[in-house]
């Protein structure tokens, strides 16, 4: 039988590329495409918080994405190029060249 680390039940969270806190993220894109933007970035906000004070630096630039997702909704535009070029940056910084 071949188990993934993913499922390892020893693990506190699940293992995935998108880092531990990953489902906030989830929760913000979901609020973002549905309309649901002013709710999305109050999430996001909040989450971000979560997020950087746990060291989780893989889920920051995905709610920085869904925050900048449910600007361009909106049709805030200048807002949602400023957290392009900061999500640019975390990619960056990061060594994400495809991000």
């Amino acid at each position: 039988m071949n188990v993934g680390i993913a499922a390892d039940r020893r693990l506190p969270v699940p293992v995935t590329a998108f880092g531990p806190l990953a489902l906030l993220a989830h929760r913000v894109h979901r609020l973002a495409h549905s309309g649901r933007c002013h709710e999305a970035l109050d999430a996001a906000d909040a989450y971000l918080v979560v997020a950087r004070a746990v060291g989780d630096a893989k889920t920051v630039p995905f709610l920085v994405q869904g925050k900048m997702y449910a600007l361009l909704n909106m049709g805030r535009i200048p807002e949602a190029t400023l957290l392009g070029g900061q999500l640019l940056r975390l990619h960056h910084a990061s060594g994400n060249v495809l991000g």
